[in-house]
């Protein structure tokens, strides 16, 4: 469909945005909505075209802002000033549900924002606790990522999140010394983010007592069945008797998915978004054949 410069059918916004497709009224008076007894005596064939301007009006006022969370102010500031004032889709659904104490199974794109949806609730979460019983010397949540990259970037990620939450965290990975992991642990951080194998190998030395993880977290849980990891999640999960929440991430739920989520999760709160697809359109993917 041919459409004029700088304009978009409403409609592709609305199906986008999941916004309420009746009559939004701007400051102009003028609404985005032709009704159809409009288009047959104007001769009105295809959908009424809004101008960008009207459309970003529009999308500004249906988006919710993470001020609008249930946010305490130490995270909210931080969160602030790392950028962050529009929630997006997976984060605004996910959130209340994790502060809920919810278990939940997610799927969404790569590139949405599944990190912040998960570390942002739970860092409230124990902010909050830290606030009234004091710090552990233990982890009492636990975050399992199918590669070093990825547990690095969440370890980071929670950092930035949390500088003013009084939470601490921690990462370990394989690949790498144990001494410093090792050292992090006897500190006792209240988030661990693990892979699989590492985690198992410092817990087998008696650095890692899952028998204090409360909240499980699986990221990227595709990616990690996808890279054999079935069988190292499986005994995690085993180790781990008291667990209160369980978080599972996946960018597609595909049949394995939805197998490990009947075993892991008690009754979850099922969110999707872009179900159909695994990565944002702002992620460049690229096939190199070897």
């Amino acid at each position: 469909m041919d459409t004029h410069a700088g304009e978009r059918p409403l409609c592709t916004f609305l199906l986008l945005f999941k916004i309420n497709p009746s009559p939004v009224t701007v400051s102009s008076q003028k609404k985005c909505h032709v009704s159809l007894e409009d288009r047959k005596t104007k001769n009105l064939a295809g959908p009424k075209f809004c101008s960008l301007k009207t459309l970003i009006f529009v999308l500004l006022i249906n988006l919710m802002q993470f001020k609008d969370l249930s946010l305490s102010p130490q995270i909210q500031q931080a969160i602030t000033e790392a950028g962050y004032n529009t929630a997006t889709p997976v984060q605004e659904r996910v959130i209340p549900e994790v502060l809920r104490r919810n278990d939940v199974l997610a799927s969404a794109q790569t590139g949405t924002g599944k990190t912040a949806a998960f570390a942002i609730p739970l860092l409230q979460l124990l902010a909050k606790k830290v606030g009234k019983t004091g710090r552990t010397k233990y982890p009492e949540v636990l975050i399992l990522s199918p590669t070093r990259e990825l547990a690095v970037q969440i370890e980071e990620n929670i950092r930035i999140y949390g500088k003013y939450s009084g939470v601490t965290s921690g990462v370990v990975f394989g690949g790498a010394s144990m001494k410093p992991q090792i050292e992090m642990l006897q500190n006792g951080p209240d988030i661990l983010v693990a892979t699989p194998g590492r985690l198992l190998d410092l817990r087998k030395q008696g650095y890692v007592d899952l028998d204090k993880i409360t909240i499980l977290v699986l990221d990227e849980a595709d990616l990690m069945l996808d890279m054999g990891f079935i069988d190292e999640v499986q005994k995690i999960m085993r180790l781990s008797p008291n667990l209160q929440q369980r978080l599972m991430f996946s960018a597609t739920i595909a049949h394995k998915v939805e197998y490990l989520a009947k075993e892991f999760l008690q009754e979850p709160v099922r969110i999707e978004v872009d179900p159909a697809s695994s990565a944002a359109p702002e992620v460049e993917q690229k096939l190199f054949y070897v």
